[in-house]
């Protein structure tokens, strides 16, 4: 899963918050990916959840499940019981 970090290859394994590199500046709460130009799901519980970088949510609204929230509860179930077979 992507952890929202840069890992900078420089051997000391330093950690720096994310930045969109294009424009400098973090992404809003509700948009994500390059230049901020992408929508989160507004089945996201809180667009505070929506990852800025990949628009995963960390949380969905109730009746909503996957990492993007953008499949119910129902069909989600459905799908991951046929795989397990």
């Amino acid at each position: 899963m992507i952890s929202g970090k840069i890992v900078y290859p420089n051997g000391l394994g330093r950690e720096h918050p994310f930045i969109n590199e294009k424009n400098t500046s973090a992404c809003s709460d509700g948009s994500y990916g390059d230049n901020c130009t992408n929508k989160c799901s507004e089945n996201c519980f809180q667009m505070t959840m929506c990852n800025k970088i990949s628009g995963t949510c960390g949380k969905c609204k109730d009746g909503w499940d996957s990492d993007f929230c953008n499949e119910s509860k129902f069909e989600f179930k459905k799908k991951y019981l046929q795989n397990s077979m």
